[in-house]
């Protein structure tokens, strides 16, 4: 006999719920995929063409380091249909499109909980809270701390879509049990801790890699390709861009301005010299705006970016001229004499057809060549008369239009962030210039892309793009490190070296975010590798400045003789990290916090007035504690057991809090200050 299923009342309106989930989902579509039952969605260029890349989302239940067509394999039909209408769910609620990369961790996401739960559940509806949790420490098995906290939030919102779409007979109500690793950055992070130093050495670049740089910058032997991405990296060292800001940087990027006082009147040097700022213009990459901002330039900086520039728009000017005639001109292209005034039937023999594409081979080999690069491209064939018998050509339009199929599309940027075209890119090159195993092709264009850069800096072995792999320009010119091993980097490592430096100095954090082009103050944090000693370097000077306002500078000031001024800032402040209420100068190398980081009531505690994230953090702490203050009277009127010691602590909290805000709206404190916020005598518990 057959087992009859009796499924709840509850379980069948989650099913009905999970039909019409997806339903709707596929009616809006936003993502407008042309199949939706297709294991790989391809989204088109929703990436700047430098990323070298179109986006897409495969949906393989799989676990593979390069998922193919060939073996990936499908979720089973429910599953994989409610994992389509999630992403769909997620881009629907989104003011931009988000990134295919993160779309992945989500179905990353999805590959545990479905390899938890396919033992036993049918579909989606049969979910619970069990596999969730089996979920997340098969996660935490597997993945790095910081991955498995990122793939545990995304499995967070997949319980959050399903309790929202009452896709269960029972509320999951799963919140991620994955704590986020406190060695990832932000502003609690422990620094004077060994894994603090490993994940500081591995974000900044190396000295071998800055002094290697430095002297591959003065050398006058580097072929064009080389000094162009050599160029570029520094670029990236004088303004901390993104890779894709940078190498869609406009041809006119160059800005000088006449600095002005408030009145309007031009700023003289002291040597009585205007003075002139200059900066870059970009387009800022996760801002998503319509218009051109100015990265301004350190001084020091000035004359390193102006040399790159200049070198960029020599190397580039002819590849931007053929751009600009390809867009003109759709469907033709700018070729070398006397191929471009030739007409478009002109028939060109196969050895012709090396020299009118440009490539560099063997004159012995020209036919061969010509011949392969017709075949590789499907060219038809004809012929034409040679000076002894009939011989293969091709049309000069057939050539034509295989240049412009392999250049790079006009549009340089995606839907809605249409700026300039190709031609108007500083880094346009030709198809094949970067790159020493190829020719670079006549009448064609296209954009230095990031892996192009990244194959600048670290050796790439043999892989799916590269048959014989590449070495890096460190490789190729013999530097390495002093231990014999490979000098490797990458581009984002400048970013968190000039993030670092403008944290230790002492540039404000508003400052640092708009120079960096981020939307909030708060993502400087994951950027700041400030040793607690380096910290406590900049507290001491700020200190002996008198510069910190508090017990602790009133009684440094008392002290005039100047070794015991200095010796007693060491003993005072031997380390220091930040906190999300300011800095906190208790040295956590010798000794844990006493206060299991409650901040707000130590007074080894200095507040940076101004600051509008830390003020904010101390008004949600005092509302918090005035609501808390109310309940721990009533429990105290109730004669509620420990709620006297509860209610004392909330007091303390609100007081310490108020203070704390007393400080930042004090107009007689000039904002960067560090103020050390004493409680009063009878409240002193250190």
């Amino acid at each position: 006999m057959h087992e009859i299923k009796i499924r709840k009342a509850a379980e069948r309106s989650a099913s009905e719920n999970l039909s019409s989930f997806i339903d709707s989902m596929r009616r809006h579509n936003p993502l407008a995929v042309a199949d939706w039952t297709a294991i790989c969605w391809e989204l088109g260029m929703r990436k700047r063409q430098s990323a070298g890349r179109e986006d897409r989302i495969w949906f393989n239940r799989n676990f593979t380091k390069k998922v193919t067509v060939n073996n990936a394999e499908p979720f089973p039909e429910l599953f994989g249909e409610f994992l389509r209408a999630v992403v769909c769910s997620r881009e629907l609620a989104r003011a931009t499109p988000l990134d295919s990369n993160d779309h992945m961790i989500l179905v990353r996401a999805y590959r545990y909980l479905y390899s938890s739960a396919a033992s036993r559940a049918e579909g989606p509806t049969e979910l619970r809270r069990l596999d969730f949790d089996e979920a997340a420490e098969a996660c935490r098995n597997t993945e790095a701390a910081s991955s498995a906290y990122r793939v545990g939030c995304k499995l967070e919102e997949i319980a959050r879509v399903m309790d929202r779409e009452y896709l269960t007979s029972v509320r999951l109500n799963w919140t991620n049990p994955i704590r986020r690793d406190s060695y990832a950055g932000g502003a609690l992070q422990n620094r004077t801790s060994r894994e603090f130093f490993e994940r500081r050495q591995d974000k900044l670049p190396s000295e071998d890699i800055l002094d290697a740089l430095a002297d591959i910058a003065n050398r006058t032997d580097l072929s064009p390709a080389d000094l162009l991405r050599q160029r570029a990296l520094e670029l990236y060292l004088c303004g901390g861009f993104r890779a894709n800001e940078l190498l869609t940087l406009p041809r006119d990027c160059w800005v000088d301005e006449s600095q002005r006082d408030v009145y309007g009147e031009q700023v003289l040097d002291r040597f009585g010299q205007p003075v002139v700022r200059y900066g870059l213009r970009y387009i800022p990459e996760k801002k998503r705006l319509n218009a051109l901002e100015v990265k301004w330039l350190p001084s020091v900086m000035v004359d390193i970016a102006k040399r790159a520039v200049q070198d960029i728009l020599r190397i580039t000017e002819r590849f931007a001229l053929i751009a600009d005639y390809m867009h003109s001109h759709p469907g033709s292209t700018r070729l070398p004499e006397p191929w471009h005034s030739a007409a478009d039937e002109t028939l060109v023999s196969m050895e012709d057809v090396v020299t009118l594409v440009g490539l560099d081979v063997h004159p012995a080999n020209r036919g061969t060549a010509g011949r392969q690069f017709v075949r590789l491209a499907g060219l038809p064939l004809t012929s034409m008369r040679g000076q002894k018998r009939s011989i293969q050509a091709v049309t000069k339009q057939s050539l034509v239009s295989e240049l412009c199929k392999r250049s790079a599309s006009s549009t340089v940027f995606p839907d809605g962030q249409a700026h300039y075209r190709l031609h108007e890119c500083l880094f346009v090159v030709g198809v094949n210039f970067i790159g020493a195993q190829r020719s670079t092709l006549n009448g064609t264009a296209t954009l230095v892309t990031q892996g192009q850069i990244d194959d600048y800096l670290t050796d790439r072995e043999v892989g799916a793009r590269s048959a014989k792999g590449t070495q890096s320009i460190f490789s190729r010119l013999g530097y390495h490190r002093a231990d014999g091993s490979p000098v490797t980097g990458t581009t984002h490592q400048f970013r968190h070296w000039l993030n670092t430096l403008a944290q230790e100095g002492g540039l404000s954090q508003m400052e640092i975010s708009r120079w960096m082009g981020r939307k909030s103050v708060r993502d400087n944090a994951a950027y700041d590798h400030q040793t607690g000693f380096e910290l406590a370097r900049r507290v001491r000077t700020r200190l002996e400045g008198n510069e910190v306002i508090g017990s602790i500078g009133t009684t440094l000031q008392g002290i005039k003789d100047p070794v015991r001024r200095s010796e007693f800032a060491r003993s005072a402040v031997a380390s220091a990290h930040i906190t999300d209420l300011g800095m906190c100068i208790q040295d956590l190398s010798a000794i844990p916090c006493e206060r299991h980081r409650d901040c707000v009531t130590c007074n080894k505690h200095l507040v940076e007035k101004g600051n509008e994230a830390q003020r904010s953090l101390a008004s949600e702490l005092r509302n918090e504690a005035e609501l808390l203050l109310k309940l721990a009277d009533n429990e105290c009127a109730e004669d509620s057991y420990g709620a006297d010691n509860w209610r004392e602590h909330q007091k303390l909290t609100l007081k310490k809090a108020e203070a704390i805000l007393a400080v930042h709206d004090d107009d007689s404190i000039q904002d960067g200050t560090l103020v050390q916020v004493a409680l009063d005598e009878g409240d002193q518990t250190d």
